[in-house]
């Protein structure tokens, strides 16, 4: 990976301009031909996580084969607030899982190296997932503030927004600027 060093905005902006992208520039570059660098830091970060997306679910359906129903994307990198140091929060959930099953993270060792990306993943087997929904666990609840499917033979989508349709009906709260879930006193 090639690393370039520009002291000053005008190099920075021909340097990027000389670039080979996969995205049009013209939608970047102002009126008056001035650059926009944080719509083009979006659009490349968008790219790359689309990639490193791309990657854990060849890896992981290499990995567990039919066995794997989806992958979900959570936290802060899905609710569009990823900084520098966030990591990337995934769910697998399998038909089924043995111990050595629920260590995804041997599976995806060189992807966090190629990337330079930390994840962390947990794995549900269909049952215990369904379990949580039907419990509104915690973690469901934090996937709600924000999630991505990536992969899915399960319908997460709809049952998690089932489960957002039932917290409402019982006239559960969420909190705009927390985030928080919050359940009304009977």
């Amino acid at each position: 990976m090639e690393s370039i060093i520009a002291h000053t905005s005008d190099n920075v902006h021909a340097f990027i301009l000389d670039l080979d992208f996969q995205f049009h520039f013209s939608s970047l570059l102002r009126s008056d031909n001035s650059f926009n660098y944080r719509e083009r830091t979006f659009h490349c970060e968008l790219t790359y996580l689309e990639d490193v997306c791309r990657e854990i679910v060849e890896r992981l359906k290499v990995k567990y084969e039919d066995r794997l129903l989806s992958i979900v994307l959570f936290g802060s990198t899905a609710q569009g607030r990823r900084k520098l140091e966030s990591d990337l929060d995934v769910i697998v959930i399998l038909t089924d899982a043995t111990e050595s099953d629920r260590n995804v993270r041997s599976g995806l060792e060189n992807i966090m190296i190629e990337y330079e990306i930390p994840i962390d993943s947990l794995v549900f087997t269909v049952d215990e997932f369904k379990y949580m929904l039907d419990q509104k666990h915690p973690l469901i609840l934090g996937v709600l503030l924000g999630y991505k499917v990536i992969y899915d033979r399960l319908g997460v989508s709809e049952l998690l927004n089932e489960v957002e349709a039932s917290l409402r009906e019982e006239g559960w709260r969420r909190y705009k600027w927390s985030g928080l879930w919050i359940k009304p006193k009977h």
